[in-house]
């Protein structure tokens, strides 16, 4: 498509100025589309590719039963051989492998070429008779699994599940793995108390064409006559933006998400020393945000979990890993590090060394480990998972499937008898990049709209990352105001709505009361590039897109009247900012009338 697009453009021009031509000059042009089209957006459909994958660790053993074999283990590093599948479409690069935990290992964000989850360059096994795991043993290779139905790390977290392709064509891949709880380790340590619980855990993993956003459906089934205890975490072994075969968290990985409040045990003395107090072993949630901050190895509850997301983030080149979910269904959020000192130089190929640089974030059916939940009986649980590269934001307020964004003023209150304007900024990143959407920012009230940004377009062709900034005079709105929105549409529904508090007062007036016309130009459609401003109602509907035809400097925001198609008169406000050079636009062969 984009081959085709560039050709009639060339072909447009050569028949409209074919006197400016000369068939050198073309054949040069010619010859350059190739190469342009070589860069354009890549095919957008999804494939499944089955591979191998190689997992380095320390040799050691482990029996029928999965409990380590202690007398085998060396210092010798060997390779070990799995089955992988490989999910991929123009934005993703996703890789499983269920033989070992049902596990989601890789996701290479393709634009940047980043991998976003963290894989252990070495396993290290460790933990023998620390009474810890349910096997007395845990071995670290990171990515994205499910756990369950014990806490820490669960049965299945080294075990093979089984798995199917539930869907393969070229919009959409789906792979389920299953495992299903029929085990009783009989030398498990005694705080494991659920015992056989015989529920199957489904784990569904699908991507489909043309976004950033990787799915899992997770479903967990009760088959049993009587209701059963047991715990589910999906384990997220974070390490956004790093690069593939060198993945970590550093100085400048932060802990992101609505998250003010978390509970930290005495067990963890050091990290709790970190933040400060509240009560009991409530702490604010402030500098454990930043991996730096961990002084040592510890487990913080986010306590509780608001909204429907959270993830980290890589300050050096803004770039995120996001989850997204219902988390009414997964309240539980559990962070785990190994101590920022004590991992950031550690050399993995020291048989001494378990600890490594990273961060695990835990999603759980239950708040925190060793507290059961309860599957009724013959009942399930199902929720899906969303999980989004970002790049470009530093901050995030809302998330869905759709679209991440971080949307904030300078000040939560203004009062018009002091304040000049009202300072928006709006940073926003899409999955679907490709897509045509519009984006909307307005200010609302008791039933009243001030539309002060809208455009309908698409990112294909650039960052799906973008930043809005505008200033509005306080004159401009009206003390109606208590919301600031913004707004992701398509076609036939809106994508996603992020809304913050505002309070507006001694403002002006939503309502248009009169209009008069001051003049008025009939403005034919021009060969002018197009500005990027937009005219609106003073009821904030959108008007139409202006382009430059004479040019006069205007040291503030333009006000302009206008007459519509009908011969009705508009108030239209051009909320810009200082000095832009307006004097009369086209608007969809609309008059206009300049103020």
């Amino acid at each position: 498509m984009a081959y085709m697009q560039f050709f009639l453009t060339i072909k447009c021009y050569n028949d409209k100025n074919a006197s400016r031509f000369k068939m050198n000059k073309l054949k040069t042009i010619i010859k350059l589309i190739p190469l342009i089209f070589t860069f354009t957006k890549p095919d957008s459909a999804v494939t499944l590719t089955e591979s191998q994958i190689q997992f380095r660790t320390f040799r050691h053993a482990v029996g029928s039963d999965y409990s380590l074999q202690n007398d085998t283990f060396s210092s010798d590093i060997v390779n070990r051989t799995y089955k992988s599948l490989i999910i991929e479409n123009e934005y993703l690069k996703v890789t499983l492998v269920p033989d070992w935990g049902g596990r989601i290992i890789s996701m290479i964000y393709k634009p940047t070429g980043h991998e976003q989850l963290y894989q252990n360059p070495v396993g290290r096994p460790y933990g023998p008779q620390w009474d810890a795991f349910y096997y007395d043993w845990l071995m670290l290779w990171g990515g994205i699994f499910p756990t369950f139905p014990e806490p820490e790390h669960g049965k299945a977290w080294c075990r093979p599940w089984v798995y199917a392709i539930t869907s393969n064509t070229p919009k959409e891949v789906s792979v389920k793995m299953t495992f299903t709880d029929t085990i009783n380790y009989p030398k498990h340590p005694p705080q494991f108390k659920y015992g056989i619980t015989y529920i199957t855990c489904n784990f569904e993993v699908s991507l489909e064409a043309g976004t950033s956003a990787l799915k899992t459906s997770v479903s967990l089934v009760n088959p049993n006559n009587n209701d059963v205890s047991y715990e589910y975490w999906t384990n997220v072994g974070a390490a956004p933006g790093s690069d593939p075969g060198k993945t970590r968290c550093d100085d400048q990985t932060e802990i992101v998400g609505p998250i003010s409040t978390v509970k930290i045990s005495t067990d963890w003395a050091d990290i709790r020393k970190v933040e400060q107090p509240l009560n009991n072993d409530m702490f604010r949630f402030e500098k454990l945000r930043w991996y730096k901050n961990w002084t040592n190895d510890g487990i913080v509850y986010a306590w509780p979990v608001n909204g429907n997301f959270w993830g980290a983030l890589n300050h050096k080149n803004k770039e995120a890993i996001i989850r997204i979910a219902d988390n009414t269904k997964t309240p539980g959020l559990k962070l785990w590090g190994f101590g920022y000192n004590q991992s950031r130089s550690v050399n993995p190929e020291n048989p001494s060394e378990y600890r490594r640089p990273f961060i695990e974030m835990w999603a759980g059916v239950s708040k925190e480990f060793f507290t059961p939940a309860i599957l009724r009986r013959r009942d399930s649980l199902q929720f899906d998972e969303y999980y989004t590269p970002t790049v470009g934001l530093n901050s995030f307020t809302h998330a869905n499937k759709y679209a991440v964004v971080n949307i904030s003023t300078d000040k939560s209150k203004y009062d018009g008898n002091v304040d000049r304007q009202v300072a928006v900024s709006c940073g926003y990143f899409v999955t679907r990049p490709a897509d045509t959407v519009t984006i909307r920012i307005r200010f609302r009230g008791n039933e009243k709209y001030v539309t002060i940004y809208e455009v309908t377009t698409s990112h294909q062709t650039g960052n799906p990352y973008n930043e809005i900034f505008r200033n509005i005079p306080v004159k401009d709105l009206c003390s109606d105001i208590k919301i600031l929105s913004f707004e992701i549409l398509s076609a036939d529904r809106v994508l996603i709505n992020a809304e913050m508090p505002v309070s507006i007062s001694n403002a002006g007036t939503c309502d248009v009361s009169s209009c008069r016309e001051t003049g008025r130009y009939t403005i034919n459609k021009t060969s002018y590039k197009p500005f990027s401003f937009n005219f609106y109602t003073i009821n904030g509907t959108y008007f139409g897109t202006g382009t430059q035809k004479n040019s006069v400097l205007l040291s503030k925001p333009a006000v302009f009247l206008a007459i519509d198609n009908n011969g009705i008169c508009k108030r239209m406000v051009m909320l810009q900012g200082k000095k832009k050079k307006i004097r009369t636009w086209n608007s969809e062969d609309k008059h206009l009338g300049g103020l």
